[in-house]
């Protein structure tokens, strides 16, 4: 905890982080695995009772063992294109569990990371019935990929938008992947309700200057993206 106590002095919390309730809902869980260890982060016990309810946690990766493309572009979402990596790197340099970073992902900034699917399972009910329980709260949903938006059809009083899915194989759409993932401009989600706000999902915008990203680093087991003094991500 002393170690994630101190990622949010590194990485602090915007001001108004509480204000609303942001859920980002991904496709479905990854399905690869690297040395033994399955990307998708399992949740089987939570505080958060939306996580427990569905058993997983979208777009984050067991020990930050790969840098995936949605990881990486969701925490440009989070914390900025300049700092996504940084954050990613203090993540596994101080080797926080991903399923405890995403609890205080809530209890800080108010940012739920679920899958439209698990299993095969669709999590449309669990969903809904969370966003009813908190109607009295400003929501935002952010639906990425098609999959995950399936018709709109989850109800209840929130605002939302599509986004591109960021996988690599939509770079071809270059123009609308750098607004949605690079830029976080959010001009081109579409559709999109009158009143969303894609600013509103970021959460740290603080410059930090005193990590240094270093790319195409070598690890001595496989090549897997940057390394922060040292640190592979």
């Amino acid at each position: 905890m002393i170690a994630m106590n101190q990622f949010w002095k590194e990485f602090p919390l915007k001001y108004g982080c509480l204000t609303t309730v942001k859920i980002i809902v991904g496709q479905e869980p990854y399905k690869q695995a690297l040395a033994g260890i399955n990307f998708s982060v399992e949740c089987k016990k939570s505080k958060v009772p939306l996580y427990q309810d569905i058993g997983n946690i979208a777009f984050l990766v067991n020990e930050w063992i790969k840098v995936q493309d949605s990881l990486e572009m969701i925490f440009n979402l989070l914390f900025g294109r300049e700092n996504s990596l940084k954050a990613l790197s203090y993540l596994r340099m101080h080797a926080i569990p991903a399923n405890v970073f995403a609890e205080q992902l809530w209890s800080k900034a108010k940012v739920l990371l679920v899958n439209r699917f698990v299993g095969g399972v669709d999590q449309k009910s669990n969903i809904e019935e969370f966003i009813k329980s908190n109607e009295s709260a400003r929501i935002h949903v952010l639906f990425v990929g098609k999959k995950a938006y399936e018709k709109h059809n989850i109800e209840g009083n929130y605002q939302y938008a599509l986004a591109l899915h960021p996988s690599g194989n939509n770079l071809r759409l270059s123009e609308k992947y750098a607004d949605n993932w690079y830029y976080c401009k959010g001009e081109q989600l579409k559709p999109k309700s009158a009143n969303f706000c894609y600013e509103i999902f970021r959460v740290s915008s603080h410059i930090t200057k005193h990590l240094r990203v270093i790319p195409n680093a070598w690890n001595s087991q496989f090549k897997v993206g940057f390394r922060v003094y040292g640190v592979m991500v």
